[in-house]
């Protein structure tokens, strides 16, 4: 938790935001207090059933990573109605030209939500 807020310190002083990044268990009281970060990047939250857990710590300040539709499917119906962003990739993280490329982005696109 040291190494983690001497890291966001210094990224802060650079004008820098740091992202929480999974680790549902953190409370507010050391995410925020102290080691100060200021919103969460999540995966698979909806598998994880952490989705509400990120929500209620950082509200609209999380963004909601699902490598799966129906992952997808799960984080946009308990994200969306507090307007959290939620995508869905493919594992491999590839570029747009690549055959195995996977992104979407909109909890409300094709029923999602």
């Amino acid at each position: 938790m040291d190494f983690a807020a001497t890291i966001t310190a210094n990224a802060h002083s650079l004008g820098l935001a740091v992202a929480q990044k999974n680790t549902a268990e953190l409370t507010r009281e050391h995410a925020i207090d102290q080691v100060g970060f200021g919103f969460a990047v999540v995966e698979e939250c909806a598998e994880c059933d952490e989705c509400m857990t990120f929500r209620d710590l950082y509200g609209l300040a999380v963004l909601a990573i699902e490598y799966s539709v129906e992952g997808m499917i799960d984080a946009c119906r308990q994200m969306v109605s507090g307007g959290v962003p939620v995508l869905r990739r493919d594992r491999n993280l590839v570029t747009p030209v690549d055959p195995g490329y996977e992104f979407e982005t909109f909890c409300g696109f094709r029923g999602y939500g």
